[in-house]
């Protein structure tokens, strides 16, 4: 059965299939004129994301991988695969899924063997995830650390991280509250420290959508922050940092 979890990015798990095949009535949840993103669970970066056009685009992916049918009956535009995908070497196979699906994995990944196969291996082990793509107008990324009051949050602005923009990507510190206004910064960020003080950990990262209508969410949130920044934002990362290592410590102690 496939499971949905509610909540602002409606992500999808797939459960485990451990036979050749698999039963079609799971993804009768799923809308068929939507649009899907597919990502393998622990993808990092945005990298080795896919738009998929519709469920039937998203069971043709699946039915590829999982099953013993001819690449070409499935793409008949690829007819010079004439086997099933399992029947070629693991490289291979993940270099013909990425091309027949036309999946870009990006420029800094394009030579990583483990990055050309993280998507296919998803699929073929568990841990695929399908997500609704979230009309949104503007990205940010907010690092959080317990017990730094919300006005001393940092936050970047990300440009060039929309599933299909070619762009080079962009991570420009800004002031939230110059972004959105003093009233819905501060709504977003006492959110995310209510959830970072919940999960007990010293910090977090969070990658947050905006749009035009005063909507928000959190796409993702990780322990693993970029620190690719200049001496004094690393200083202040890092303080920040220890803070709250020191303080989640106290009171794991009590």
């Amino acid at each position: 059965m496939l499971k949905k979890i509610d909540g602002i990015s409606k992500i999808l798990k797939l459960p485990k299939i451990v036979t050749d095949g698999y039963n079609p009535g799971i993804f009768a949840g799923m809308d068929r004129e939507t649009k899907y993103i597919i990502k393998a669970k622990w993808q990092a970066r945005g990298m080795g994301k896919h738009i998929v056009k519709d469920k039937f685009d998203l069971l043709r992916i699946i039915d590829v991988v999982l099953n013993r049918v001819k690449v070409s009956s499935l793409y008949p535009e690829y007819p010079e695969y004439n086997k099933p995908l399992r029947e070629y070497g693991e490289l291979e196979q993940a270099r013909i899924f990425n091309e027949i699906n036309n999946i870009d994995v990006g420029r800094v990944n394009a030579g990583n063997p483990d990055e050309l196969v993280r998507l296919y291996r998803a699929i073929r082990t568990d841990t695929l995830q399908i997500q609704e793509v979230i009309d949104y107008d503007n990205e940010y990324r907010v690092l959080y650390f317990k017990g730094t009051p919300i006005e001393d949050m940092l936050v970047w602005k990300r440009t060039g991280y929309k599933p299909g923009d070619k762009t080079k990507s962009k991570n420009e510190l800004i002031s939230l509250k110059e972004e959105v206004g003093v009233s819905k910064a501060k709504v977003i960020l006492k959110e995310i420290k209510r959830i970072g003080d919940s999960l007990g950990i010293p910090g977090l990262s969070f990658d947050l959508w905006t749009n035009s209508d005063g909507e928000f969410g959190i796409f993702e949130y990780s322990i693993q922050f970029g620190l690719a920044q200049p001496p004094e934002i690393v200083k202040i990362v890092s303080e920040q940092y220890t803070n709250a290592f020191i303080k989640v410590l106290k009171e794991k102690r009590k």
